[in-house]
């Protein structure tokens, strides 16, 4: 997703100087706490399409998928949700579900354009589903204290945008005894961020996925809907070479632009709606998906 890219800088260091090791270490790490929802209708047909994108993290106690608030409104009348297990490299058959009556939810929601946010959700995990993920994946913990200070600026380090792209599932089969064998794809993909900004107590950025360069990005986010935003500090060794620093799990995908000019904005909560809204709404009472 570098498409357009070739000319933007980290810290003095142009993105071409990056290597490649480093790229796929972040990558590699943040695909740890990746996850997708995938809703599964039992009718006739048996149809099965993606919701959304996720990360899995932890609030104090409690453990959940962080998303956009209109994913989790798709899938509230779903008796049963997939889950795909990020990881990079080849495709693994899997089918882990979730059943709707385990699990709650807590919304962050107002009913204006849908362009202008808030638009978070956190759909809290049963202790059985917790302990199954954990076997395969990781929690990322959000809490105020997770906040930097003074936050790291846009330009220190990479900004990725993790989650499953809705336009390349593809279907096949009857195959290794199942009717329909789905697979899902998804990228870690780099952009920038230009625009960092409020309304009220929401802060937001603004995702700029570029193309035109020799490795674009999708042509359409449908399926990045809750996505994790997430910046990659850098340092430098002693003898000079690059390496990362940490993950930062920073925002979180809701709305796609048009694409104008070979440029499409994906608007993303950011950090402060992350660690201190959502943390303060688990204090409340959680919701049933149907509610």
């Amino acid at each position: 997703m570098a498409g357009g890219e070739e000319n933007r800088r980290v810290d003095s260091v142009p993105l071409s100087d990056i290597p490649r090791d480093v790229l796929d270490d972040a990558c590699e790490r943040v695909s740890h706490f990746s996850i997708g929802l995938v809703r599964v209708e039992h009718g006739a047909e048996k149809l099965t399409d993606l919701a959304g994108s996720g990360t899995l993290v932890r609030v104090g106690e409690a453990h959940g998928i962080l998303t956009a608030d209109h994913v989790l409104h798709h899938l509230r009348k779903e008796n049963e949700i997939g889950l795909l297990l990020a990881r990079l490299g080849q495709p693994i058959l899997h089918r882990p579900t979730i059943q709707r009556q385990t699990m709650q939810w807590i919304k962050l929601r107002d009913e204006g354009p849908e362009d202008e946010g808030p638009d978070l959700g956190l759909m809290l995990l049963s202790d059985i589903d917790v302990g199954a993920l954990r076997a395969r994946k990781s929690f990322y913990s959000i809490a105020p204290e997770r906040l930097v200070q003074p936050p790291p600026g846009l330009n220190d380090g990479l900004w990725f945008l993790c989650g499953f792209e809705g336009d390349a599932t593809t279907v096949r089969g009857p195959e290794r005894g199942f009717d329909r064998i789905y697979t899902f794809s998804g990228t870690c993909g780099r952009g920038a961020v230009d625009r960092e900004y409020r309304v009220g107590d929401f802060d937001y950025f603004e995702f700029e996925a570029g193309y035109g360069g020799p490795s674009g990005p999708p042509q359409s986010f449908g399926g990045y809907s809750g996505a994790g935003l997430w910046q990659t500090p850098l340092r430098r060794r002693t003898d000079g070479s690059l390496e990362m620093k940490e993950v930062l799990l920073s925002g979180v995908a809701f709305h796609e632009s048009p694409r104008v000019e070979n440029r499409r904005i994906i608007k993303c909560h950011g950090r402060q709606s992350i660690h201190i809204n959502m943390v303060r709404a688990t204090e409340g009472e959680p919701r049933g998906l149907d509610d």
